[in-house]
């Protein structure tokens, strides 16, 4: 009997530890692990438009060298590091909250601009796709695996993208369409690391040379670049993080008015309790206090009446 409940205990410990959800950066190298990339210069570009045609990001990010992919890991959790989960929540929230309620008083909206009817349910949509994406948990994006994330997430954010873009403007995504689906790509010369490739865009060719960086073939200008953008985009975001947390007092300020503002307009309606809110929280981000008006200057003191000149004597009478 006790080595049947042994037995037991032991399959029992090896289905939980099996079973176990793997992390978002675990998902992330199996999926770069599944991509097949490609051999030659002339496939990475067919190949890589027709992956982002198709919402098939971590094929893309998967042709990029080893280091590279470190680097935007490395950038990202620069930024997740310092990412403040409890604001971002409060930034969500409040966006959830002025969706629903203009979508709610949308009729009242539409009497003061003209708003396109899809409008409200298409930001319902991406609120909802954001959630099942996680990009309003701010623990998850604190966690945030870039591979992981393209993994899960690519495909549903880029037929939401496309959708959108049909939904508002469809003559321009069938003409993006018909220009990906028209990219041709041919090898000109090719040596051991170096190569040229012609690409071809509708009537237009152009020469792309294409180097091989720790085995895999990328655009000449991408390798040529890649350190200067990265140090550049760390050092912007080097900035931003130090703004924003100089600002951060403002922003939460800005952030409990807008909140009110919209407790306010979802009970009236009246797209004046938003305006009469955002003018003054403009002025915060202008540089004024957040939440509130500016106080008006006190009114200069009236200058005090000059006293009248005296009477001039009277002159004396003449002598006889």
């Amino acid at each position: 009997m006790r080595k049947l409940i042994a037995v037991c205990m032991v399959a029992l410990l090896a289905l939980a530890f099996g079973c176990k959800e793997k992390s978002s950066a675990e998902k992330g190298q199996d999926a770069l692990k599944q991509v097949k990339v490609p051999e030659t210069p002339d496939k990475v570009v067919t190949e890589a438009v027709a992956a982002i045609k198709a919402g098939n990001f971590i094929a893309v990010y998967a042709m990029l060298p080893e280091s590279y992919q470190k680097d935007v890991q490395a950038l990202y959790k620069k930024f997740g590091d310092k990412l403040d989960a409890e604001m971002w929540g409060k930034i969500w929230g409040t966006l959830e909250k002025a969706v629903a309620a203009a979508k709610k008083h949308k009729d009242k909206l539409a009497q003061g601009a003209p708003v396109p009817p899809a409008a409200f349910d298409v930001a319902e949509q991406f609120l909802a796709l954001a959630k099942e994406c996680k990009l309003n948990d701010g623990k998850a994006m604190k966690e945030l695996d870039v591979a992981g994330f393209l993994a899960d997430n690519g495909k549903k954010l880029s037929d939401f993208g496309w959708k959108t873009a049909d939904t508002f403007a469809k003559p321009q995504a069938d003409e993006a369409k018909k220009m990906l689906d028209g990219i041709k790509a041919e090898v000109k010369e090719t040596k051991e690391n170096d190569a040229v490739v012609v690409i071809t865009m509708g009537e237009e060719k152009q020469e792309v040379p294409f180097v091989k960086v720790e085995g895999k073939w990328i655009p000449k200008p991408l390798a040529d670049d890649w350190k200067k953008v990265i140090e550049k985009a760390n050092k912007d975001l080097d900035e931003g993080l130090a703004q924003l947390d100089k600002n951060k007092a403002q922003i939460d300020g800005m952030l409990k008015g807008l909140d009110e503002a919209l407790t306010k307009f979802d009970a009236s309606g009246n797209p004046a309790d938003i305006m009469g809110s955002l003018g003054p929280m403009m002025g915060g981000m202008m540089g004024g206090p957040a939440g509130m008006p500016e106080e008006a200057p006190a009114p200069e003191a009236a200058p005090a009446p000059e006293a009248a000149p005296a009477p001039e004597a009277a002159p004396a009478p003449a002598a006889n």
